[in-house]
Formats: structure tokens, C-alpha cells, sequence
């Protein structure tokens, strides 16, 4: 029985998320409204997932966090924290870093928070690779500031492909990449910017009016100044809802595959100048 608890104040915005998630087999969900009442069941009772918003009190969200600090499941439970300002949080995501804790911006709609938490349920009935859910709000200031980048790289149109979970059977021909190794309370993981060669080839002949054969040392470091001015262009729209990062340093890599626990968030580009494909692989720093 898989044991997941909801807690909001808003008990009409609890009653429908309820309903969107009651409908895998085998799934208990409990609902509530009030701090002291969950603190009671995370005590008492092991859970598998929790969903809590901030909108309790930093107070009464401490308490309920360091309860569940102390319990014999806390490395396994997932939790799903929301949020308005981050910001203000991150006091408490520092002191109690939950391996599964995924932040949430709010408000969220009831369809978001359905399709996180029906992601960890699939994930426990079919006996995937871990799901670590990658807040949207996160992902979209990536994948806005790819677009606007790559319009002015390109001197063209881009546009977005729905995202997909990477399969290494389904072979993208990659040929070189640039990376950043993310570290923080809101994400944790790798970001990517994936040519394949080709696409490299005549991006950088499109900036530079140089033309290549073969990758070098030289010609390949502009792979990690792409990934860096995207990163740049995020930061600002992140920041400005409580998401602090840090500075980075970028690399870039050929020809690696990615070998993670966790799913690989691929996000499809398409130019002028040939497809480029945005990575997100949530506690994925090997080889930083």
C-alpha cells in the first residue's frame, strides 16, 4: 500500500488533488488542513509521500519537517514542498536536505501537482529509474532562455519540442555538449546543451565565419560558453522568484554518454541550423 499525505489550508484545492491522484491501485491518500493533526500522522504512521505548502507558517513548517527528520523513513519519502518565495525558504531546506525533496512553486494548479505525484506512483508501480520531478517553473526559465539565445545564434526561428524521458536506444548522434553541475536546495543535477555535430559545425561557422573538420580543444570550448550564456539568461527570471544560484563553471564534453539513476529530461530544439536538444538530469554530477 502505497501511503501518500496531502497538507494545505485550502481544503477544496486538497478534496480535488486528492481525486486526481486516488486512482492508482493499491494507494492510500489522507488529507489535512491543519499542522498539529499531520504532525500526529507523520509520528504515527510511515508515509511514502508527503505534499506540504508553506502556506502553513514558516513555523508550523518547521515543526512538521523536523518531525519528519526524525522518523526511520525520511530518506525514502517523497516530499514536494510549495512555495510562493524560496527565497524565504531556503533557511529550511538547508537544515533539513531531504534526498527526495522536490520544491514547488506556488500558486500550483491542481493538473501540476497531479501529473508530480502520479509521476512517483508510476514510477513505484512499474519499478522505473527513480523519478526526482524537476519543478516546471524551473525547467521553463531554461528552456525560454535557450529559445531567445538560439534565435540570435542561429539568426532564425526556434522552437520547442515536447519534452521526453532520454532512451539510449533512441539515438540522438550527439556529438558534443556543453554542461553545468548544479548544486542547490531547489535542484540538484546537470544541465546540458546537446549538438549533434553538424549542428555545432554550422552554429559556430554562423558565429565565428571559421570552419572546421574535426573537434579541437580550441574549436569545442564554445560548447561550454553556449550552456553559460543560457545558464546567465535563466538566472535572471529565477532570481526574481527566490530561486538563488550560484555562480558556475561550464565544460564541455564529446561524445559521453549520460549514465544516471535518475530520468533524463530531454527538451527538443529546432533551427535553422539543424536540432539541439536541452538536458536536465536531476542528481546527475559525475564527473563535474
Amino acid at each position: 500500500m502505497t501511503k501518500i499525505t496531502l497538507a494545505a489550508p485550502d481544503g477544496d484545492f486538497l478534496i480535488k488533488l486528492k481525486d486526481e491522484v486516488s486512482t492508482h491501485d493499491d494507494t492510500s491518500v489522507t488529507t489535512y488542513t491543519n499542522s498539529s493533526d499531520l504532525l500526529s500522522n507523520l509520528q504515527n504512521n510511515e508515509i511514502d509521500l508527503l505534499y506540504i505548502e508553506d502556506t502553513f507558517g514558516s513555523n508550523e513548517l518547521r515543526e512538521v519537517l523536523s518531525t519528519l527528520a526524525t522518523t526511520n523513513y525520511k530518506e525514502k519519502v517523497f516530499v514536494f514542498l510549495g512555495s510562493s518565495n524560496f527565497k524565504e525558504m531556503k533557511p529550511l531546506l538547508d537544515e533539513f536536505p531531504f534526498p527526495n525533496l522536490s520544491p514547488v512553486f506556488l500558486p500550483a494548479s491542481i493538473e501540476k501537482m497531479s501529473k508530480n505525484i502520479n509521476g512517483v506512483l508510476t514510477s513505484f508501480e512499474g519499478g522505473k529509474k527513480q523519478i526526482y520531478n524537476v519543478d516546471t517553473e524551473f525547467m521553463r526559465y531554461f528552456i525560454e532562455a535557450a529559445i531567445d539565445t538560439f534565435k540570435q545564434w542561429t539568426d532564425g526561428d526556434v522552437t520547442s519540442s515536447r519534452p521526453f524521458i532520454f532512451n539510449q536506444i533512441r539515438k540522438l548522434n550527439i556529438g558534443i555538449r556543453g554542461k553545468l553541475s548544479i548544486e542547490s536546495p531547489f535542484f540538484t543535477g546537470t544541465f546540458y546543451i546537446s549538438f549533434p555535430l553538424d549542428t555545432y559545425k554550422n552554429i559556430y561557422e554562423n558565429m565565428t565565419g571559421l570552419v572546421f573538420d574535426e573537434l579541437t580543444s580550441e574549436n569545442s570550448d564554445l560548447a561550454s560558453e553556449f550552456v553559460n550564456i543560457v545558464f546567465g539568461a535563466a538566472k535572471v527570471g529565477l532570481n526574481q522568484h527566490g530561486y538563488k544560484l550560484p555562480m558556475l563553471i561550464p565544460k564541455y564534453e564529446k561524445n559521453i554518454s549520460i549514465d544516471s539513476q535518475f530520468d533524463v529530461i530531454v527538451i527538443p530544439l529546432t533551427t535553422k541550423l539543424g536540432p539541439v536538444y536541452l538536458k536536465i538530469c536531476p542528481n546527475h554530477l559525475k564527473n563535474r
